[in-house]
């Protein structure tokens, strides 16, 4: 069954919008129009079937309001956004959630869905990169800088990107295809981000480009994501391991036995790994071409599209969630739409233009045009031209031929 979601009436939503979550999934229109509001309810939502999967049960977020507070907090979304006809309805692939922004109520019913057991599931990770996250690069220890109340999406990336970060040395630099190559690595010894622009010169990232100050920390994170996290165990708490094997040991067939066998010692270590190692990841991105020129953004793309695929491998459940402005990306995706294609005729010819492991076939992707001020929200993948489609994409280009016309009526009577 595939994840959808529902969202009714909160902030710039003043209709309903409904989704079908995929591989890759992106949402594009004007600014305000409320693309990141329904990423970071995705992305809520996501963790909340993940802390159900780790915690086996679905209690915590059922009472005190902890759905709706945690939410708001977490994504700072205001009191002002919601209403009694504020809904949520999620439908994933382990829990459903329904969601009632009613006077009173305000809290979530959450069921595992029929048929499935949350022991069952996979632990995947959750990453939310947000639009100010070239705050690592522009202000120096921002890590020990940044201060919150409550840990917020930005408080959240900010020391994910310190941990991050130090997995990359200067024997283990990061290369960024679509920054030129230019190298990431972070110099443990003195305590610095490094960026690699030639043989023998490096800069500090509070120097670089606003574009690289950008998408350096984006592109790190998501090369860790979706590679070397598969490879470390998760951090838990001694109690959590604790409670972890008693669970597995109460499982129904083991807890029958009265002896332990190589069979329950298999079936515990099983439980175990689902829980202690990672088996996807899912990436929500904020405007992922901040700052770069349109090919930079093309080919960021391409790479990203690749080390999704990538990740995919093993039966590993790795997506995509990202929000854009710009008709780039889409003319990136497109090319990878039509790269499958191609690969169907004559994978040899086409592997020259674009590797296989780039593709992104039709039915894998989820594409959606919104406009606040209208109300309108609709997809934008064109079945019949299998292509991401309509006339929207590009309204800017649209409205200057229209005033240029005017103009020229005007120079050339």
């Amino acid at each position: 069954m595939g994840t959808t979601i529902t969202i009714s009436h909160i902030g710039p939503i003043t209709t309903e919008v409904r989704l079908d979550l995929k591989k890759f999934n992106l949402i594009i229109g004007p600014q305000s129009s409320g693309k990141s509001t329904i990423m970071k309810i995705v992305c809520f939502c996501r963790y909340v079937e993940k802390y159900c999967i780790v915690h086996n049960n679905t209690k915590y977020y059922t009472t005190y309001k902890h759905f709706i507070k945690e939410l708001q907090r977490f994504h700072k979304l205001p009191d002002s956004f919601f209403d009694n006809n504020s809904r949520i309805k999620y439908e994933g692939e382990w829990v459903r959630i329904e969601y009632n922004h009613e006077k009173d109520i305000c809290n979530a019913q959450i069921k595992p869905q029929k048929g499935k057991r949350l022991g069952d599931a996979d632990n995947v990770k959750l990453c939310f990169l947000p639009s100010e996250r070239n705050m690592v690069a522009v202000f120096r220890n921002i890590e020990s800088e940044y201060r919150t109340k409550t840990i917020d999406n930005l408080f959240n990336f900010i020391n994910e990107w310190d941990e991050i970060k130090r997995y990359y040395n200067r024997d283990r630099s990061l290369s960024m295809p679509f920054l030129g190559g230019m190298e990431f690595y972070y110099d443990s010894k003195n305590g610095k981000e490094v960026l690699k622009i030639a043989e023998n010169k490096t800069i500090s990232p509070f120097y670089a480009s606003s574009g690289v100050q950008s998408s350096m920390p984006m592109y790190v994170m998501i090369d860790y994501l979706t590679n070397i996290v598969f490879r470390r165990r998760v951090s838990v708490s001694r109690k959590y391991l604790n409670d972890l094997m008693v669970e597995a040991m109460k499982d129904g067939t083991i807890s029958t036995m009265k002896e332990i066998t190589e069979e329950i010692v298999t079936a515990v270590n099983l439980r175990l790994k689902k829980r202690l190692e990672y088996h996807g990841s899912h990436i929500f991105i904020e405007e992922p071409e901040q700052n770069l020129f349109p090919k930079a953004q093309q080919e960021l793309i391409f790479d990203i599209a690749q080390k999704i695929n990538t990740a995919c491998s093993d039966n590993k459940e790795s997506t995509l969630f990202l929000t854009t402005h710009s008709p780039y990306i889409i003319t990136a995706f497109n090319l990878l739409i039509n790269a499958d294609k191609a690969h169907a005729k004559s994978t040899k010819k086409s592997e020259k233009i674009v590797p296989m492991n780039r593709v992104i076939p039709l039915d894998q992707i989820s594409a959606y045009y919104i406009n606040g001020e209208t109300g309108m929200f609709k997809s934008i993948v064109d079945l019949e031209i299998g292509m991401l489609g309509g006339n929207e994409l590009d309204s800017a280009s649209d409205y200057i031929e229209e005033m240029t016309a005017k103009l020229y009526d005007i120079i050339y009577d």
